[in-house]
């Protein structure tokens, strides 16, 4: 699908009720993370090893604040290392030997994950970062810890893998099944592993594990995933990327739908997911046990960090200024809704 110039940008204006913050310290850690960049070769270019840094400390800092020291340095070069990454999949679908040569580089990269001295110093630069990253994860992470997110690395692996193969097949997922596929592509469950490792110090993991804060994590982290799919639209466009967003899903299973009528649906269903988070941490925060609120800001800080950080990274826009599109005055047409998105108003009520 080749690229277009992206102009004229709109981004939704959405609807987030927390306020953002930001860890300075881990803003301040972006010319180390680019020096580490260009010293991996993950980056050969010093002007994208800075784009490349400037994202994974931004990004780190806006959506995960309580990360500090080795945590929020190894969270900003995985977030470095992942947009990489999610750049290369991104072209997997182009042909059936890319594909074929994605699933040897996914085995790769779990074999370094569980063994970083398998890094060798003639690899690329992707696999030397990534050997980076995995002692770091290795060093700060209990046994039980590091099982959780190689687990989740490697959902995310083969969820990566299933966007590539969509793309080669000009296919999309089904609305019913969206959510699923859209978890694993978009990284949830590293994304969770990561929100508790940025707590560790200061939540107790047995309050982690607790049924109603892992389904509240997983809902701000579902809020966060189509977030970044309104507001990052600029980028897909331009980089004439396959698009398996919500917004298309939507326009193929009812073809009714403009680009813009499917816009302001996805915004509608979404509001909806945030009403029920916000009763749902509401809720949880009423019976608090040591160490919950910490954990319940962690999730909302993420929240409002995507939503700030993705509408204003250079990795989204482009350098470009968005404009905010209107919300519609008029009642949005919603479909029939799925079990993805319908048990979390049951969960809520």
């Amino acid at each position: 699908m080749p690229g277009t110039n992206a102009t004229d940008w709109q981004i939704p204006q959405l609807w987030v009720p927390f306020s953002v913050t930001f860890n300075e310290e881990t803003l301040a850690m972006t010319d180390s993370i680019q020096a580490w960049v260009m010293t991996t070769g993950l980056y050969r270019s010093a002007e994208r090893a800075a784009l490349s840094a400037l994202a994974g400390a931004s990004g780190t800092a806006y959506t995960m604040p309580a990360a500090t020291g080795d945590c929020a340095m190894t969270l900003a070069r995985y977030m470095s290392w992942g947009f990489h990454a999610d750049d290369i999949y991104d072209a997997g679908g182009e042909s059936d030997e890319k594909l074929v040569g994605m699933i040897r580089h996914t085995t790769q990269l779990i074999d370094i994950l569980e063994n970083p001295e398998l890094g060798k110093a003639d690899d690329d630069g992707y696999f030397r970062a990534w050997a980076d990253i995995a002692r770091g994860l290795h060093r700060l992470l209990s046994p039980r810890g590091f099982s959780q997110m190689s687990n989740a690395i490697r959902v995310t692996k083969f969820g990566w893998l299933q966007q590539a193969s969509l793309a080669r097949q000009g296919a999309l997922p089904t609305f019913a099944g969206f959510m699923p596929y859209r978890y694993a592509s978009g990284a949830g469950n590293i994304v969770a592993c990561m929100i508790d490792l940025s707590v560790r110090d200061s939540v107790p993991h047995s309050v982690i594990e607790l049924d109603r804060c892992r389904q509240l994590s997983e809902l701000a982290i579902i809020l966060s995933l189509l977030d970044n799919e309104l507001l990052s639209r600029n980028k897909e466009v331009a980089g004439g990327e396959w698009d398996t967003g919500l917004i298309h899903v939507l326009m193929n299973e009812f073809p009714q739908l403009s680009v813009h009528d499917a816009t302001d649906t996805a915004i509608a269903l979404r509001d909806r997911l945030m009403t029920a988070f916000v009763t749902l941490r509401e809720r949880l925060l009423e019976d608090e046990m040591p160490g919950e609120r910490i954990y319940v800001d962690a999730l909302t800080h993420y929240i409002a960090g995507v939503v700030k950080w993705t509408s204003t990274s250079v990795r989204y826009t482009l350098g470009r200024t968005p404009a905010l599109r209107a919300q519609p005055d008029h009642a949005v047409w919603e479909p029939p809704l799925p079990p993805w998105f319908s048990r979390w108003e049951c969960l809520a009520s």
